[in-house]
């Protein structure tokens, strides 16, 4: 009995922590990343989940969705602006049409719908006010999500 006591203990200390070193983990797990190097956050428009990339430099800024064959339907691509501005887009190196979905704070103030991506460079699109967040979806879904300027994004 007096060896049994102590093997008992061990596997309980053992075991706690386990748990403890579970809990940890989880809270300090790196962000989940895209396999474009980007940070992806949930977000939500309308009831509807989207699995967001985060632009958030110049550098991903700059380079945005270009060059890719497609997005799937429940992605975006998320700009994060440092702080509210004027920003305009263009579609250069994309090959797909787009929706951009201009955001203030955590709401809508305006939507470029079916963005063409065949003019590339040579057509800017300009957002409709101060704005310090854009998002970037596939071109039509704002329609069938009947999204509009003072929509709330979750985030």
């Amino acid at each position: 009995m007096k060896k049994i006591l102590p093997a008992f203990f061990l596997v309980i200390a053992v075991f706690l922590a386990g748990v403890s070193w579970l809990l940890i983990k989880e809270k300090t797990a790196l962000p989940r990343l895209s396999q474009f190097g980007n940070t992806e956050k949930e977000i939500r428009l309308n009831g509807n989940n989207f699995l967001a990339e985060i632009a958030d430099t110049p550098e991903k800024r700059a380079l945005g969705l270009s060059g890719r064959p497609e997005l799937c339907p429940k992605c975006a691509m998320l700009f994060i602006f440092e702080k509210p501005g004027t920003v305009s887009f263009w579609m250069k190196d994309m090959q797909f049409d787009l929706d951009i979905v201009w955001i203030s704070g955590n709401e809508i103030i305006g939507i470029a719908k079916n963005v063409s991506h065949e003019r590339g460079s040579t057509e800017i699109v300009r957002a409709p006010g101060l704005v310090d967040k854009v998002l970037e979806i596939n071109a039509s879904v704002s329609e069938k999500l009947d999204l509009k300027a003072g929509d709330k994004v979750e985030l």
